[in-house]
């Protein structure tokens, strides 16, 4: 993954996260990223990964209940310090 920084018009790549998936849904909720879901190349995925940007890491996060993958699949709904999440579509 690839932050962009727009005051120096620059990408700088990020710190890896433990499980590599595309297809995923993302989230900013209280200063923080989320990566949640995708698809690791043989599986669907429920795991979810936060990414701390004053530390440059990523930390695993409690996982959904079903795995989910593919288009926008995700809405997500910021309320305070929680994110929720509307199903759009059908996974893969």
């Amino acid at each position: 993954m690839e932050r962009y920084d727009p005051t120096i018009d620059q990408w700088t790549m990020l710190t890896s996260m433990s499980t590599g998936r595309e297809g995923a849904g993302l989230v900013v909720a209280n200063d923080m990223l989320y990566c949640i879901g995708g698809y690791d190349g043989l599986n669907l995925l429920n795991s979810a990964e936060r990414y701390d940007p004053n530390t440059g890491q990523w930390t695993l996060v409690a996982s959904m209940s079903t795995r989910r993958s593919g288009r926008p699949f995700l809405c997500p709904v910021l309320d305070l310090h929680c994110a929720y999440f509307y199903e759009d579509c059908d996974p893969f």
